[in-house]
């Protein structure tokens, strides 16, 4: 397609303006589908299909994937971990070696097997809780000098290899079809190849326990033969490293996205079928398949992916809060914080006395950390520093007897006041690094999303080496980077640049947004608390959309309706909405002006219905007569009765009503009214008179 192409060519065929950035996108819906009408020659419908899904990805994360801009899509599943989708619509060929040779990346990164799925529009990859990381460390794990080394490695562990070396030892009569005169049954033909390949390739076959580094391919015609075929007949090894290639010299973008949910171009890769996995898990037990997906897609409904309820994140910093009831308790989130600051802790005292006068917990006084001063200052700005803490500038800290060797480690000019001994059993070998990472650690578990800059200050650190601890919190897989705090509906770096000239003045508008946002600092939140902001986000969202209870809807009819008092209408004109509302409905004929029409106007008069209907906006007749009446065993005027069923409709809405009122035919009627029927569609309206005078009938009939 045009928006995957390169060249002069392409960026002339590329649409005038694509769809969903705003009210003046929607206008330009119609040029963009008799372009594409045009383009393709497919029907208007298809089309307009086509671009609405387009316009709802284009909403969802600020722009569409193409060949010259990749995507990495990272969100929330149901069952804690993440799901990492790759944009990236290059076809099977490329994007099955991309994922095997990124998921033996991983494999070999962190010691951990992922499933993973590939289709012709991109890469899914199920991360587990234990996978915490920059989405951008994501662009750099492949290059043109690495993946066609780790895709060699990836594809003899799947069956691409062994289906493959089939196909070739039967060629090569290695494994004969036929044998005297008879077929070969398939499973033993596959035991045979099984039996040559151990006898080739013996390390691959052999027990992988005792197996270390890399296999190296025997100098065998069949196996040089077999990956041949993996790389570039089953695969296109060639064009996966030509991507790369492009991503280096530049000419192909690549771009991170953490969203609350899937995009709209992710629920195909989710969904995939299994000629599409990568591993040998099965269908059911997916971890994809446990990612929540909307069942429609508008622009509107899936513009804020990059929203987190201010609520949410509210309510889980508040839970989130460590429960202090007694000095036990208060012991205990000492042990977890290392150095509690005293204001934190003001409405505590009480029970921080107790734990002193016990000898648990002492007051710590730490120097003044200057959060613009690093580890790489020079000896003046230090020694200013020291100075100020030596004469008293000094912050009170609230630490446990067993963090005091951390806090000490992480604070060497602290004073402990009173002073407090040790236990023998507990740790001492305590570092600055450990000390500072530990002492974050307990920070993010109660504190939801907070800067480095924040966090430092919290602690009494400096901002470097908060950024370093932080780091190292997520090497571990305990936190995420990201802005959640200040989330809003358009995602930071959204890349809205389109070949229409016409837009380049919003194209710099919304970059020069873009660099607003990237100039501020990120956020870092404890894995578990952000998993349950995006719970609680989505249960917020779903709850709008819930149906409300009985009680709810039936006192909402009621005042739609005009049933109570104070809701009722008045006059011809509330006759006339009534009615609209009621129309369809075949009620008792004697029940209209007895009770339904009283029962929701104002001082109600006969006369309002008859204006109505001689007016000609209102009309009468029965809608749904019955069809299982047997003509022969009732007289025909036995229906009409005071409680005979009777509708009460706008003359205007008849086509529609008509339409679907069910037609009973002329095999459910009697003779007579067979005739009359027929006579009826023959001449129009008729008076009785002459009804009678055309049938020779009897009055009585």
């Amino acid at each position: 397609m045009a928006a995957g192409g390169t060249g002069t060519a392409a960026r002339k065929q590329y649409p005038p303006s694509p769809p969903g950035r705003g009210e003046e996108d929607k206008q330009n819906v119609t040029t963009v589908v008799d372009w594409l009408t045009a383009e393709t020659g497919v029907g208007e419908f298809a089309v307009r299909q086509v671009v609405e899904y387009i316009a709802a990805q284009h909403g969802a994360i600020g722009l569409v994937p193409s060949q010259r801009r990749i995507v990495f899509e990272r969100f929330f599943d149901e069952s804690g971990g993440m799901q990492l989708v790759i944009h990236a619509p290059f076809g099977t060929r490329i994007t099955r070696a991309w994922g095997l040779a990124m998921r033996k990346r991983f494999c070999r990164s962190f010691d951990f097997e992922l499933q993973a799925s590939a289709d012709d529009d991109g890469i899914v990859l199920s991360l587990g809780p234990q996978h915490s990381f920059p989405l951008e460390s994501m662009f750099g794990m492949l290059n043109p000098r690495n993946v066609q080394q780790l895709f060699e490695q990836a594809v003899l562990a799947v069956p691409t290899f062994q289906t493959r070396w089939r196909w070739n030892v039967t060629r090569a009569l290695l494994v004969m079809r036929m044998e005297h005169g008879k077929k070969v049954p398939p499973p033993l033909q596959r035991f045979r190849a099984d039996d040559l390949l151990t006898a080739v390739f013996p390390k691959l076959t052999g027990c992988q326990e005792n197996i270390t580094g890399d296999h190296e391919l025997p100098d065998h015609p069949l196996i040089q033969q077999t990956m041949e075929d993996c790389l570039r007949e089953a695969n296109d090894i060639d064009g996966v490293r030509g991507v790369f290639e492009r991503i280096e010299r530049g000419e192909i973008e690549l771009i991170a996205r953490d969203t609350r949910e899937p995009s709209p171009f992710c629920y195909e890769l989710l969904n995939s079928n299994p000629y599409a996995f990568l591993d040998g898990g099965e269908a059911v037990e997916r971890r994809a398949r446990a990612v929540a997906t909307r069942r429609s897609l508008t622009v509107e409904s899936v513009q804020d992916l990059g929203w987190l309820d201010p609520e949410a994140i509210a309510q889980v910093r508040a839970e989130a809060q460590p429960l202090v009831r007694n000095a036990d308790e208060l012991h205990d989130a000492l042990l977890s914080r290392i150095v509690l600051p005293a204001d934190e802790g003001r409405e505590w005292t009480a029970w921080f006395d107790e734990l002193v006068a016990q000898g648990r917990a002492t007051n710590c006084r730490l120097p003044i950390a200057d959060c613009r001063l690093d580890g790489n200052g020079d000896a003046s700005e230090r020694t200013e520093l020291n100075r100020k803490s030596e004469i008293g500038n000094r912050k009170s800290t609230w630490v446990a007897t067993e963090r005091l060797p951390a806090a000490l480690a992480a604070f060497p000019d602290a004073i402990a006041s009173p002073p407090v001994i040790v236990p023998a059993e507990v740790r001492r070998d305590w570092d600055d690094v450990s000390a500072r990472v530990a002492m974050l650690r307990g920070l993010l578990e109660v504190c939801g999303p907070i800067t480095g800059e924040a966090a430092a200050e919290r602690v009494g650190i400096t901002v470097s080496q908060a950024d370093a601890a932080l780091e190292a919190l997520e090497g571990e897989g305990v936190v995420l980077r990201g802005r959640f705090e200040n989330s809003n509906c358009r995602l930071p770096n959204a890349d809205c640049r389109f070949e229409d000239a016409a837009s380049a003045d919003d194209n710099s508008e919304l970059n020069q947004q873009s660099e607003i946002e990237n100039r501020k600092s990120p956020e870092w939140c404890h894995r578990r608390l952000l998993a349950r902001i995006h719970r609680l986000t989505m249960e917020g969202l779903r709850r709008q959309i819930e149906p409300v209870g009985v009680d709810v809807f039936v006192r909402f009819l009621t005042r739609h309706h005009g049933v109570l008092p104070v809701s009722r209408r008045s006059g011809t004109n509330g006759l006339f909405e009534v009615i609209g509302m009621l129309q369809g409905l075949d009620i008792p004929a004697v029940a209209w002006e007895r009770d339904i029409l009283p029962g929701r106007l104002d001082k109600y008069q006969l006369e309002w219905l008859d204006e109505l209907c001689l007016t000609g906006e209102v009309g009468w007749g029965r809608l749904f007569p019955p069809t299982n009446r047997d003509p022969e065993k009732s007289r025909p005027m036995a229906s009409l009765t005071r409680v005979v069923p009777m509708s009460v409709f706008l003359r205007s809405d008849l086509d529609w009503l008509q339409a679907s009122a069910i037609n009973p035919g002329t095999g459910d009627l009697s003779s007579p009214a067979r005739e009359v029927f027929e006579l009826l569609q023959t001449h129009g309206a008729l008076f009785a008179a002459d009804l009678l005078n055309h049938t020779r009938m009897l009055p009585t009939n």
